[in-house]
């Protein structure tokens, strides 16, 4: 498929060169362009995501509980961001491990990851889940009231 031979021993690869006329998708574009088509929409998501974040503290702060909404609200979203990054590190690692194995030729390797990081992805959700519901009745217990009389 390439029109650079390559080593002997090399890694076959599918993938044509950068400089082949008929190369397509990201391995076409000039590093900046490829960044760009990559970094762009998660750059909107980004900017969409702080929008909502900002129209959530304007919401709850005008509630008039004393702050009690906009401090559930931040608690929720820190519970949120933490199972978020866990899986967004992981994710990254499971790409990376699922890559080199496709690359290397090894596609049982490539399919044990992906395994892998889909039953991690499945922990995770049962973990957000599980905190997701034991969430209600604590926050209760600790904002309300009552439970902060002596």
């Amino acid at each position: 498929m390439s029109s650079h031979p390559a080593p002997p021993d090399a890694p076959r690869s599918d993938f044509p060169h950068p400089e082949e006329p008929h190369a397509k998708g990201l391995i076409a574009l000039s590093p900046a362009k490829a960044v760009l088509k990559l970094g762009l929409p998660l750059a909107l998501a980004s900017f969409f995501q702080a929008g909502f974040n900002l129209t959530e503290v304007w919401v709850f702060g005008r509630a008039g509980d004393n702050g009690a909404s906009l401090a559930g609200a931040a608690v929720s979203d820190m519970l949120t961001a933490l199972f978020a990054l866990l899986a967004s590190g992981l994710g990254n690692a499971a790409v990376t491990q699922i890559s080199q194995a496709t690359g290397a030729g090894d596609e049982e390797r490539a399919r044990r990851a992906a395994r892998a990081a889909v039953f991690v992805g499945l922990i995770l959700s049962l973990g957000s889940a599980v905190v997701g519901i034991l969430a209600g009745p604590l926050g209760h217990a600790f904002m309300h009231p009552s439970a902060r009389e002596p």
